[in-house]
C-alpha cells in the first residue's frame, strides 16, 4: 500500500530520491567515484540540473550576501575527491573517524552545484553502513533537520583553523 504525501513537490521528490538511493546503498562502493556520482545524481534527480557530474564552475555558500564558504577550484575537484577517497580506502583510522573525516572533505571541497550536504551524509552513513550494518538505519536526514544550525556551526568551527 501506498501512503500518500503533501507538501512541497520539489521537497517530496528530495525525499523519494533520498529514499531511492538509500535502497541501494548497500550495492555501492564507498571507495568509487563512479559510484558516488551515480548516487548524486539518484539524490538531485529532477531537482538540479547537471545531476551527478562534477560542477563545472566556481561555487560559494552564503548566509544571506555574506559568503561562508568558497567551494575548491572546479578543475581541482574530481583530483581532491579521488584523494580523499583513496586516503578513505587506504586508511586505517577507525570508521567513525574516516566516516567523518570524508563527510568534511566532501562539504569543504563542495564537488557538486547543489546537493553537497545530502550527498556527504549519504557519504559518511555508507561508510559506517559497510561497517556495521544497522548504522544504515540512523536518521542522519532527521537529526540534522533537526539540528540544522548546530551541524552548520560544527561544520564551520572545523573549518575554522584548516
Amino acid at each position: 500500500m501506498e501512503k500518500r504525501l503533501y507538501g512541497n513537490p520539489l521537497e517530496i521528490k528530495e525525499v523519494k530520491n533520498a529514499y531511492e538511493v538509500y535502497e541501494k546503498m548497500q550495492d555501492l562502493d564507498e571507495y568509487s567515484i563512479k559510484d558516488f556520482l551515480l548516487a548524486h545524481g539518484v539524490l538531485t534527480k529532477g531537482l538540479t540540473e547537471p545531476s551527478g557530474k562534477f560542477r563545472d564552475g566556481p561555487i560559494g555558500v552564503y548566509n544571506g550576501e555574506d559568503m561562508i564558504h568558497m567551494g575548491a577550484n572546479q578543475k581541482f575537484v574530481p583530483t581532491l575527491v579521488k584523494d580523499v577517497f583513496d586516503w578513505a580506502k587506504e586508511s586505517e583510522v577507525h570508521p567513525l573517524i574516516k566516516s567523518s573525516v570524508v563527510h568534511y572533505e566532501i562539504e569543504f571541497i563542495h564537488p557538486f552545484q547543489d546537493g553537497n550536504g545530502r550527498i556527504g551524509r549519504l557519504w559518511q552513513t555508507l561508510i559506517l553502513a559497510k561497517w556495521n550494518e544497522l548504522l544504515a538505519w540512523i536518521p542522519i536526514e532527521t537529526m540534522i533537520y533537526n539540528y540544522q544550525q548546530e551541524y552548520y556551526e560544527a561544520l564551520g568551527k572545523s573549518g575554522a583553523n584548516r
